[in-house]
């Protein structure tokens, strides 16, 4: 009785998308390459173009998390949050202090900081956990509680060339 559930064909993966996820061969700890069937990059989704560009439609990976702004009303009262897994997050109602009041779903329990005019964005997470995104939407960076930093790095066609862990020199 539920369609989310079904399996689609012989494939394995659910109606609802969450496709397989692979690990390439040389792609280091962490990165992995996963496929969302209906997910990120769907034509007339958030953030769609930009996705579609830089990753292929449906496709993405441990550091490809974006914030998009909805098309309606078209400005950083109202945004997604494409998640590493294809999904999306949304968070709206910006509020005093420039924290998002309504999130959906319900159970997100990640609080989004809206940093001002070409200044992008913070998630922070229970654990202490920041990540940055910068006034395009593109991850910059996740700060762990104890301060470890991971940074990505653009070519100048805005693409993710490299990713600096915390244990590296």
């Amino acid at each position: 009785s539920d369609c989310e559930s079904c399996p689609a064909g012989d494939s394995g993966a659910s109606v609802a998308g969450g496709g397989p996820s692979v690990t390439p061969d040389q792609s280091g700890p962490g990165a992995t390459l996963r496929y969302r069937a209906g997910g990120a990059g769907h034509q007339g989704y958030p953030g769609a173009a930009e996705w579609t560009t830089a990753l292929g439609r449906y496709w993405s990976h441990d550091y490809a998390e974006r914030i998009a702004l909805d098309p309606d009303p078209g400005d950083e009262t109202h945004v997604w949050l494409i998640t590493k897994f294809g999904s999306f997050r949304e968070f709206q109602d910006l509020g005093v202090g420039s924290l998002y009041e309504t999130n959906s779903p319900s159970d997100e329990y990640r609080t989004l900081e809206w940093l001002g005019a070409g200044l992008g964005w913070e998630l922070h997470d229970l654990d202490g956990t920041v990540q940055s995104f910068d006034a395009t939407g593109r991850w910059t960076q996740t700060v762990d509680r104890n301060g470890n930093v991971t940074e990505g790095h653009y070519n100048v066609s805005n693409q993710l060339e490299w990713v600096d862990f915390p244990d590296q020199s």
